[in-house]
């Protein structure tokens, strides 16, 4: 039967077009405050500290998928970094706002009321609530809750929980309004604002396009889903600078009131619906493609359709013209898809918006192939459009395959060009983790982030295959194994015959910074006769080290490398060199190299380096990791120059390399776990230089029983990585109290009345990435010293007290990796500078003698940018000195010896 047939068919996973239900404009908006006028190339200028309330609802349909995107730049004429909020009020059937507590559910675990609770009340004694202790962040009590959650938006909320005991009773801000008997059913529930960001940017020079995508209903709220009992949605623009927009839009790609996006399935020229019939009775268990018709366009429908028809066996046929698809599903279990020699698939222009957008993604699959034949098939993407801000929202993850979980899956002798994001990725769906991968014969080329992924796996089998010319966002690798949770497996990985060349990062990654062996086992992965050639910033590198201060993974594992060859001719990258590692001292990892051959390149860096970490967390240096070299050969490399090591330990990593020369680096003894008490001070309420900490925030407070205390904590956001911190009190007895949180690009003050007096601490710990700095305080305050490692952020000065009769002691300091560096100066009481390093990456350990020691009082320590490199974080520890930091010189404590 010739074109024209047409049938109705339902595609799942794929964006069919999108229609437009909401645009910005002044008139449809009441101004909160600020200004808006009309701008230039039809946008609209919003004046600094605008905010701009809709007037209207849309309507959602829980079904249907929701885009809010708006392009969107930095004011003409101005400078700085404005920041630009779109939000989101949620509505439920009747108008009413879903406030947030209605449906924001910070445990799962339920509280029963233990006696009847009258009006007025303010004291309640709930069985189960001293689960909820360790929630943090405003807290409440939804009553009348389900297990099941179908009480969500719960409306009978009390009013802010003030403390719980041990014990459950709970004590309210104010009391509840209405009777509740006993036996109720409680949950708790987490204040918020009273609205939802739905984008947060902050938008450049140049116009820049935003999105994010909404569907679903979420009993308690999860990314990408409407609050329950959502019946419309009305939005908000915020600004705190001066911001042009244009197209801000709410777009639907499913018209309301359908559950399901149809399509018209429209079969091409010469096509076969004969056959396809047979297949969908199950006649049939091999097809191709071109019974569906010949490719004429777009031909996403007729793909899935032949994806979806029942068929064991799908052939994509080569045919005159490309077949140009949208994102397609692997739906079915069992199945092989094979593409003739030389059929391309390529990806339909100006499609693929979704953040996650794949050409082909296996979710959940088992027994699965994706073959070509002869000389291969071809998935192709178009990098460039996706780079262009103007036209698609900023990702990584616009891959040509993806596959999550699964076991048993096959990727052959294809070429996959041109992603968004991978060539192939591989990670897991839920707890369904992939097994018995195995990827071979493909040529990954011209990818945005990556060649290959690995994130997670077991059994994952990688060779004769080729990985290039990856470049556009880090890491740019030709092949990156790297676990992103706890407990993601990475397990009998092998990568054999394969060759990774001209990529803008490293050939090869293997970076196991959050896996935990305690909850998943240990790793292991195998690279064999692999080349490894003129990758800009490295051939391979291996990396252990804790990323963030909340990660506490004990890795062990093995890696071996067999008969490889790691070669630069072309690239002068100053932090090049061909094999490069990080290993965390608190992780057990055994490296063999055998039969590896070096050819550095014309940066004339070490053949190896190695860096010894400490954990950002803080732990004493106890070095478990072991690397092995046989049968090493650098080319053009002296035996002097085989090795940089980078001891930011100070451990001496006796023992860690064997097989190539290495002299652990030895530095002066100093007295480990010397103890000191402060002296009191005097009170006096002060306004403090910023001196921020990084990752983990820690402050000592010098307190008097009965006399209130108040200090004020600033949080400057770092980037989108920033979230809120909690902040807690520790007396000196030991107990800790809760203070509350702080926020990004937020000043908090806080108080307490201390019961006891003498040095208590206060910890600021939470969100990903906090940057917290004291600033006013009304008792002498300063930073609390990590025996170990303090972590500190932009330039500042801080003192330290050296105390009268001080033994030997040393201050150390390094920057982060290979990567940061630090400009330090130590000046003695009297002025003199003693120690001065304009570069400092590597450890280093001012150790001062005899003479020096006798200069007993406040010392001070500067912190630059260094002449060179790049600066922002950087470490310190002050081994044989009092921890207590002082910000300002007079709030350096008083010590004396403890006893």
């Amino acid at each position: 039967m010739k074109a024209g047939i047409i049938v109705s068919i339902t595609l799942a996973g794929a964006v069919l077009g999108a229609a437009e239900v909401w645009r910005f404009a002044p008139e449809r908006m009441n101004p909160g405050k600020g200004s808006t006028a009309v701008a230039a190339e039809g946008g609209y200028r919003l004046g600094a500290n605008a905010a701009f309330y809709a007037k209207d609802t849309i309507k959602i349909d829980p079904e249907a998928r929701y885009t809010i995107g708006v392009l969107a730049r930095r004011a003409a004429g101005t400078s700085g970094k404005p920041r630009l909020w779109v939000v989101m009020e949620m509505l439920d059937r009747d108008g009413r706002v879903l406030e947030p507590a209605a449906w924001r559910v910070a445990s799962e675990e339920l509280g029963v009321l233990t006696g009847d609770v009258k009006h007025g009340d303010r004291e309640l004694r709930i069985q189960g609530a001293e689960k909820w202790l360790a929630v943090n962040g405003g807290k409440v009590l939804a009553f009348n809750a389900k297990a099941d959650k179908s009480d969500l938006p719960n409306f009978a909320l009390s009013s802010r929980i003030g403390s719980i005991s041990p014990e459950g009773v709970v004590t309210l801000a104010r009391p509840v309004y209405r009777d509740y008997p006993a036996g109720t059913v409680v949950r708790c529930h987490r204040e918020a604002a009273p609205f939802e960001t739905v984008i947060r940017c902050d938008p450049p020079e140049t116009w820049q396009y935003f999105d994010a995508g909404r569907k679903g209903i979420a009993s308690a709220l999860a990314p990408g889903q409407f609050a329950s009992g959502t019946a419309a949605i009305r939005l908000r623009v915020l600004t705190d600078g001066e911001v042009e927009i244009r197209d801000l839009t709410v777009k639907t790609d499913s018209p309301a009131g359908s559950s399901e996006r149809k399509r018209e399935l429209s079969y091409g020229k010469n096509a076969r619906p004969d056959l396809v019939a047979q297949v969908k009775a199950g006649q049939l268990t091999e097809a191709q493609l071109s019974w569906w018709g010949e490719p004429d366009g777009d031909v996403t429908a007729r793909l899935q359709d032949a994806l979806d028809s029942g068929a064991k066996k799908l052939v994509i046929d080569k045919a005159d013209s490309p077949w140009i698809t949208e994102p397609l599903m692997l739906n079915r279990d069992g199945f092989e898809l094979v593409f003739a020699s030389g059929a391309e698939l390529v990806a339909k222009r100006d499609a693929f918006h979704g953040r996650g957008d794949s050409v082909l993604t296996l979710t959940g699959r088992r027994d699965v192939t994706v073959r070509g034949e002869g000389a291969g098939g071809v998935i192709r993407m178009h990098k460039a459009d996706y780079q262009d801000p103007t036209r698609y929202s900023k990702s990584e993850w616009r891959n040509c395959i993806t596959v999550k979980g699964g076991k048993n899956i096959r990727i052959e002798n294809l070429r996959l060009a041109e992603s968004g994001g991978d060539g192939i990725l591989v990670s897991h769906h839920q707890a369904d983790f992939p097994e018995h991968i195995v990827i071979r014969k493909v040529d990954c080329d011209g990818n945005h982030r990556q060649g290959l992924s690995i994130i997670c796996g077991t059994d994952i089998l990688v060779e004769d295959s080729v990985f290039r010319n990856t470049g556009g966002t880090n890491p740019e690798s030709g092949i990156d194994v790297e676990s992103n949770k706890a407990d993601d497996p990475v397990r009998k990985v092998v990568i054999r015959n394969c060759e990774l060349r001209d990529n803008a990062g490293h050939g090869l990654i293997i970076s196991l910074t959050r896996l935990d062996s305690r909850v998943v086992g240990p790793f292991d992965v195998t690279v064999e006769n692999c080349r490894s050639i003129n990758n800009k910033m490295g051939d391979f590198f291996l990396t252990t080290r804790s990323r963030w201060a909340r990660y506490e993974e004990e890795t062990e594992g093995l890696v071996n490398v067999r008969n490889c060859v790691f070669s630069n001719d072309v690239h002068r990258t100053a932090r090049h060199w061909p094999i490069d590692m990080d290993f965390d001292v608190r992780h057990k990892v055994t490296v063999n190299f055998d039969g590896v051959a070096v050819r550095r390149g014309p940066n004339r860096n070490g053949a190896v380096r190695i860096a010894h970490c400490l954990p950002d967390a803080g732990h004493p240096a106890v070095p478990r990791s072991r690397v092995h070299f046989r049968n090493f050969r650098a080319e053009d490399v002296p035996d002097r120059a085989l090795l940089c090591f980078a001891d930011h330990s100070f451990s001496g990593a006796d023992g860690l390399v064997t097989g190539i020369p290495f002299t652990p680096v030895k530095y002066p003894p100093v007295p480990a776990d010397r103890k000191f008490v402060p002296l009191p001070g005097s009170p006096a309420e002060e306004t403090l230089p910023p001196v921020y900490q990084v990752l983990k925030a820690d402050l000592w407070l010098d307190c008097r029983a009965g006399e209130p205390v108040k200090f004020t904590l600033n949080y400057p956001a770092l980037g989108r990585r920033s979230g809120g911190a909690a902040v807690t009190l520790i007396s000196p007895d030991g107990a800790r109290r809760k203070l509350g949180l702080i926020y990004p690009d937020k000043s908090a003050e806080f108080s307490f009345t201390p019961e006891t007096s003498g040095f208590h601490r206060v910890e600021a710990r939470g969100g990903t990435y906090p940057k917290i700095a004291l600033r006013k305080s009304n008792v002498p305050a300063g930073i609390l010293a990590d025996p170990v490692d303090t972590i500190l952020y932009d330039p500042g000065t801080v003192y330290f007290r050296v105390p009268e009769n001080s033994g030997p002691f040393a201050v150390r300091i390094w920057g982060r990796s290979n990567v940061l560096a630090v400009k330090a100066e130590i000046f003695t009481p009297d002025g003199e500078r003693v120690f001065a390093a304009d570069f400092i990456r590597e450890g280093v350990q001012f150790t001062p003698n005899a003479a020096l020691r006798r200069r007993a009082g406040v010392w001070k320590l500067v912190f630059s940018k260094p002449v060179s490199g790049y600066f922002a974080k950087y470490h310190v520890a002050l081994p044989g000195l009092p921890p207590y930091l002082g910000v300002i010189p007079r709030w350096t404590p008083e010590v004396k010896a403890a006893e």
